[in-house]
C-alpha cells in the first residue's frame, strides 16, 4: 500500500493484487472520498514496484507489458489514470530492459529515476536514469 503524497489531487492509496493467485499483480488507486478503485495498469501483465513521483502527479512501476520476458519501467499520469476510460492516457514506457531480471524502483521525482536491476540474490545493480532523455535497449 502506497499512500498518496501531499501533491496528489485525490486522497487515497495505491495497492496491488492479483486474480485467483495468478501472480499477475495489477495496481489500483483507492479513492478514499468516493470509496472506489481505479485500475492503473493494463489488467493482464505482471507488474512490480509501484511508486509515486514526489509531486504526486505520476505513478511509476515495473511491468512485462511489452513482452512476458522483460520488465520495463512505465509512468502513468495520475489524473488520466483515474479518469473515465475515454479520457485515460496509456502509460508511457520510460525505461526499457532487454536483459534478464526486473527493476525495483527506489526513487522517482518526475525526471530522475533510481532503479535496482535485480537478476539474482548475488547479482543486482543500481541505475540512475534521467527520464527526460528516453533510452532504449539494455541497461
Amino acid at each position: 500500500c502506497h499512500p498518496a503524497p501531499a501533491g496528489c489531487p485525490s486522497k487515497g492509496f495505491v495497492y496491488g493484487c492479483d486474480k485467483g493467485g495468478d501472480e499477475k499483480i495489477q495496481y489500483y488507486f483507492f479513492d478514499i472520498d468516493s470509496g472506489s478503485s481505479s485500475c492503473l495498469t493494463d489488467g493482464k501483465s505482471t507488474n512490480w514496484s509501484a511508486m509515486w513521483s514526489e509531486d504526486g502527479q505520476q505513478i511509476v512501476y515495473s511491468s512485462n507489458e511489452r513482452d512476458e520476458t522483460h520488465f520495463d519501467v512505465y509512468a502513468v499520469d495520475f489524473g488520466s489514470a483515474v479518469a473515465g476510460s475515454a479520457a485515460r492516457a496509456a502509460p508511457k514506457r520510460i525505461m526499457t530492459n532487454d536483459s534478464p531480471g526486473y527493476y525495483v524502483i527506489e526513487y522517482y521525482d518526475g525526471a530522475l529515476l533510481l532503479v535496482e536491476h535485480y537478476v539474482s540474490v548475488t547479482n543486482s545493480s543500481l541505475i540512475l536514469v534521467d527520464t527526460s532523455q528516453p533510452t532504449e535497449g539494455e541497461h
